[in-house]
């Protein structure tokens, strides 16, 4: 009777170890590469990127009494990225974040007006 129950648990152990290996076969290796590359993206943004910022922005208040708009469209902007970031890194969502996707703010329409503008178009002729 025992060497059944050995026979089975070893059994079991092979099936689990290929379900393992099957596991991190494919694109959960691609998800797990853009989950560490996103997590340094995280890391630069959040430790030079945000204190750049509240620098910028106190200095701006200082001296003309409030933030300037753009500054405020990217912090906002930023805020939505490290959000996305953080998703995408603890596995609550599927979508991945900038620099995957286009920042935040962006709709399709306008990346594709900006890929299909060229310097040229703005030179008017005489």
């Amino acid at each position: 009777m025992s060497e059944k129950t050995e026979e089975s648990k070893v059994a079991a152990d092979a099936g689990s170890e290929q379900d393992l290996a099957n596991a991190l076969k494919g694109k959960d290796w691609k998800k797990i590469l853009f989950v560490l590359l996103i997590t340094i993206v995280l890391y630069l943004e959040v430790i030079y990127l945000v204190p750049l910022l509240v620098l910028i922005s106190v200095i701006l208040y200082l001296l003309k009494g409030e933030v300037d708009s753009r500054i405020a469209t990217f912090s906002s902007a930023l805020v939505g990225v490290i959000t996305g970031s953080l998703n995408y890194v603890l596995f609550h969502s599927n979508d991945k974040p900038w620099p995957l996707s286009p920042w935040p703010g962006k709709t399709d329409v306008d990346v594709a007006d900006e890929a299909t503008q060229s310097p040229k178009a703005d030179v008017s002729k005489d």
